[in-house]
């Protein structure tokens, strides 16, 4: 910021302006001379005065541009209208390019979307100082009307809004862009509401089964991850992983006391029967979901572990080995010359394209 200080018939007045920094590119020199211009107007400052202090506001590189452009300008053809059109052609220096409002106009109409964590209000009035920018520039195309402010800023909400917006009956030709702004808040609230929803079920599924560490692989069960039934151990070496070269080990150990019985059941069945005959004693007793036709026969192995033989859609049966049940689980190219400004107030360049 700088101070500038007129004194006018014996009474000095002052008003800090922020300092133009050349690489903020045209759209930091809109905005120091829109400050420059306001201050003049509240101190009253002389055509004189304008083109005293206008360098005061310049850095380094602007302030030799600045005075290349009017060192061989007689006191009296500076003028106000002069003063204009020179900083005009400073506006030109750092726009690099024959048709600078073309080359805005097309980054909006094509690269420009809303930031999936900007609020619509705080897009929408940056979208609209940008073409307001863009009428300022030299170009081919004319300059922007109100209509087509707002269809350029509606076109940057994402499409499922949009088409929200147009089941509404509405129509941003005939609406403000208040009223487009006002209707995208309501957009961002539910989708922000879906998403947390997802979120959170997503959360619980993964920690189903004791090990968050599901959701890695979709759910299942990585023979890398901590045993999810017992824990102390790895699934890899767990007896109820099929995998594992200890499976079945426990079975064996007590004569396949424990368990459902034989698998999906005798009749292996979701048929009729409910969840079979018993728990499995000593491997004498026979369960799963019922008997009746069903998904394949179960049967006792010599160890005393019980398999799953598959049945096939035609009744045919090949021998399979039981599988783990598990939980599944479930928003620019190229750079140029202008600049956006943060949330902090600092300048960036803008039409970089960012993630």
């Amino acid at each position: 910021m700088v101070k500038l200080e007129v004194t006018h018939r014996g009474v000095t007045r002052s008003k800090k302006v922020p300092v133009f920094k050349s690489a903020t590119k045209v759209e930091g020199l809109f905005h120091v001379m829109d400050a420059f211009d306001k201050t003049a107007n509240r101190l009253n400052f002389t055509v004189a005065e304008k083109w005293d202090l206008f360098e005061d506001v310049l850095d380094v590189v602007a302030d030799r541009k600045w005075t290349n452009l009017t060192r061989n300008i007689a006191n009296d053809q500076r003028t106000n209208q002069r003063f204009q059109e020179e900083r005009a052609k400073l506006v030109a220096a750092f726009a690099e390019g024959e048709s600078p409002r073309d080359t805005l106009l097309t980054y909006l109409r094509e690269e420009v979307t809303k930031p999936r964590k900007t609020e619509p209000g705080i897009h929408a009035s940056r979208v609209e100082t940008l073409c307001l920018y863009a009428n300022r520039l030299e170009g081919n195309e004319p300059e922007l009307g109100e209509t087509q402010i707002r269809k350029i800023i509606y076109d940057t909400f994402p499409k499922r809004w949009k088409n929200s917006y147009k089941m509404s009956q509405r129509d941003f030709r005939t609406d403000t862009i208040q009223g487009i702004v006002e209707y995208m808040n309501l957009c961002k609230e539910m989708s922000d509401e879906a998403e947390e929803k997802g979120q959170k079920r997503k959360n619980t599924q993964g920690n189903k089964g004791g090990s968050s560490k599901k959701s890695r692989s979709g759910g299942r069960v990585q023979e890398s991850d901590d045993c999810p039934v017992h824990g102390g151990h790895k699934w890899k070496d767990c007896s109820l992983n099929p995998k594992s070269e200890n499976y079945g080990m426990y079975q064996r150990r007590n004569g396949g006391t424990q368990g459902r019985g034989s698998g999906r059941g005798y009749g292996a069945g979701r048929g009729n029967g409910g969840r079979g005959y018993g728990r499995g004693d000593q491997g004498n007793r026979y369960g799963g979901r019922g008997q009746g036709e069903g998904r394949g026969n179960g049967y006792q192995g010599s160890s005393g572990s019980y398999y799953y033989q598959q049945a096939s859609e035609s009744g045919s049966q090949s021998t399979g080995t039981p599988s783990v049940a598990s939980d599944s689980s479930r928003q620019t190219g190229g750079d140029s010359w202008f600049v956006h400004t943060n949330d902090t107030g600092t300048m960036m360049s803008p039409m970089t394209q960012r993630p």
